[in-house]
């Protein structure tokens, strides 16, 4: 529940909707913290599973189709 009475500091994907909806805002824009790149690790590229291949396929046209590398930029103001 969002009762206007706090500030906080998480991670963009945790409140990227209340963002772009301004139901919370960002009051210092330009003070951010990197907590990193969105990694995938995989035991090897010789003879991944189909399924393993498919996942990874739809999460590189996820993040293309949706933005999220720029959504999720904490730099961004």
């Amino acid at each position: 529940m969002l009762l206007g009475l706090s500030m906080v500091m998480v991670a963009v994907p945790d409140v990227l909707a209340g963002l772009e909806s301004a139901e919370l805002v960002r009051v210092l824009p330009r003070w951010w913290a990197d907590a990193g790149a969105i990694s995938l690790y995989y035991a090897s590229r010789h003879l991944l599973p189909a399924k393993t291949r498919f996942f990874i396929d739809f999460l590189i046209e996820a993040f293309k189709r949706e933005d999220y590398a720029r959504r999720f930029a904490g730099n961004l103001g």
